[in-house]
């Protein structure tokens, strides 16, 4: 009975151990299908997107036509360098491509896990005239999987289409020759403001502008209070990135109508400081503690002390030290070591183009569900549209 009692239990601890051995190693790739599924690549909206279309001539056929190709830039959540495929589409249908890789994103020397950049993708040329301006564009990027060719899909985003035009001279009648050319409408980008970790205490903040020239003041200045309480300067160094240029050249009336009015300029503007607080996913601990919590406002300002002017105003709560996630996060994902928080803004510093449905009910590109972007300033009762002098006569090159 006893030998029998014990082949029993050496069996049943068989058994045991090689159910163990199952689950440990049915846990763990479980545990690295999760770890595979985390590291799939994401947009990481810590700087927006850079999504410019640059225009040229195509002389080939002996005279002028228009031509357009996209160039994206983007922070990326991957260790993967790739490929990465870029289209711009326009009802679902493929007009350029461009296949790139994700480089490192380097920091002081050092690549920086989980982080890529994709820097310049730039598509094929295609004839401006192909992209329509009676509808939206899509800017697509997928990864694509090396083996099994599959792609998968991880930003879309959807924008108007602008159409000026590229006086290139007279024709030897005398008739003036334009081109047609294309830029795309970024006003769903206004509505939040991208916050990002950057190392050791740094904090950059990012906002989308839209004005008649790209070029910024020289000085500013950025402050921040926490509720009511008493204004609080940073030190701050200020740029801007991914300039999309959309210079109409008409010639009318016996002149040349360009810049001022005839041109519209969007990009990215960014404020960098050290400040006490943090943005959680960076591995960087704020130094305030939660001494610092509550409703915080910022204001980035252009101009010399006693001439500033409010450029942008960031809202966001501080809990713990760290800077919450605004709601609209649920809808639209901002990537790690990144928030979208509360923008508002100036009404003498407006972008000189401003379309409210646009802005009110799309973030980057997306269209918001049973939600509003999350601009806290008044917007304009209808929509400001670019005032470009259309040519009229002469010869018009597609």
């Amino acid at each position: 009975m006893t030998r029998t009692t014990m082949t029993r239990t050496a069996g049943n601890a068989s058994l045991v151990l090689l159910a163990g051995t199952l689950l440990a190693l049915f846990g763990a790739e479980t545990q690295l299908a999760s770890t595979v599924q985390a590291q799939r690549p994401a947009i990481n909206l810590g700087q927006g997107i850079g999504i410019r279309i640059e225009n040229s001539a195509n002389h080939d056929s002996g005279s002028p036509v228009g031509q357009i190709k996209l160039v994206v830039n983007t922070l990326l959540d991957t260790n993967s360098a790739g490929p990465f495929v870029v289209t711009l589409e326009q009802a679902r249908r493929v007009l350029a491509t461009a296949s790139c890789e994700a480089q490192p994103v380097v920091y002081s020397g050092e690549a920086q896990d989980g982080q890529g950049y994709l820097s310049e993708c730039v598509t094929n040329n295609i004839p401006a005239a192909a992209l329509r301006t009676n509808a939206p564009a899509d800017v697509v990027i997928a990864v694509v999987d090396d083996a099994t060719d599959a792609r998968t899909e991880i930003y879309r985003g959807t924008f108007p289409v602008i159409a000026f035009s590229d006086w290139t001279g007279n024709d030897n009648a005398g008739r003036p020759v334009h081109i047609e050319q294309r830029a795309l409408r970024q006003d769903s980008f206004y509505g939040v403001g991208f916050v990002r970790q950057y190392i050791a205490d740094e904090i950059g903040f990012s906002y989308v502008d839209t004005q008649n020239t790209g070029d910024l003041p020289r000085e500013s200045a950025m402050r921040c209070r926490i509720g009511t309480g008493e204004w609080r300067a940073y030190e701050a160094s200020h740029g801007a990135r991914w300039m999309q240029t959309a210079r109409n050249r008409a010639y009318v009336g016996g002149r040349a109508h360009e810049d001022g009015p005839e041109t519209i300029v969007t990009q990215v503007v960014s404020f960098t400081s050290r400040m006490p607080i943090a943005v959680a996913g960076r591995d960087r601990t704020p130094s305030a503690g939660s001494s610092m919590d509550g409703a915080w406002t910022c204001e980035f300002r252009w101009g010399g002390a006693g001439t500033r002017v409010v450029a942008r105003e960031f809202r966001f709560v501080v809990r713990s030290g760290y800077i919450v996630p605004h709601a609209i996060e649920s809808q639209i994902a901002s990537g790690r070591g990144t928030v979208l928080v509360a923008i508002g803004m100036n009404s003498g510093a407006m972008p000189v183009i401003f379309d409210p449905a646009l802005v009110r009910d799309t973030v980057a590109g997306r269209r918001l569900t049973g939600a509003t972007a999350p601009l806290v300033s008044t917007m304009p009762g209808r929509a400001t549209n670019p005032s470009f002098t259309v040519p009229r006569g002469g010869r018009r090159r597609r």
